[in-house]
Order: structure tokens, then C-alpha cells, then sequence
């Protein structure tokens, strides 16, 4: 809000914050779709950690190549 200059930006901000704190009301489902969605984040920072793994063991075998050098002159 405080990007596109909305007057009050803080106030907004703050009394949303104090709303949700002040929320007692339980949904039906909502923990089942907080395990779910817990289920999901571990899933994806696991990802995460794979697929950088798997781009530095690429990386290591690029620069094992007999061409990386040359390869990599002609990027800059």
C-alpha cells in the first residue's frame, strides 16, 4: 500500500493485523487444510533442496568438460 502512496497505509495495515488477531471463529476443515498445506510446503522446500543439489552436481560435470572454458568465454 505504502508503494502506490494509499494515505493511512499503516493504520490499514495495523487495524487488519489487530482483525485477524482478534479472529476466534474456527472454519470447518481449517485444520485439515493447514495439514495440507503444511504437507505442501515441506514438499516444495524439499524440491528446493533437490534441485539445487541436482544444479551443483550439473555444474561440477559442466566444468569437468574439456570444452567448459571455451564454452563459458563465449557467455561473457
Amino acid at each position: 500500500m505504502k508503494n502506490r502512496n494509499i494515505r493511512g497505509a499503516q493504520a490499514v495495515a495495523d487495524a487488519a493485523v489487530a482483525a485477524a488477531q482478534a479472529q476466534h471463529t474456527a472454519v470447518a476443515g481449517e485444520r485439515t487444510a493447514a495439514a495440507v498445506v503444511r504437507t505442501l510446503v515441506r514438499a516444495v522446500l524439499a524440491l528446493d533442496v533437490e534441485i539445487a543439489d541436482i544444479d551443483a552436481k550439473i555444474t561440477l560435470r559442466f566444468r569437468e568438460h574439456c570444452h567448459a572454458e571455451v564454452v563459458l568465454r563465449e557467455l561473457r
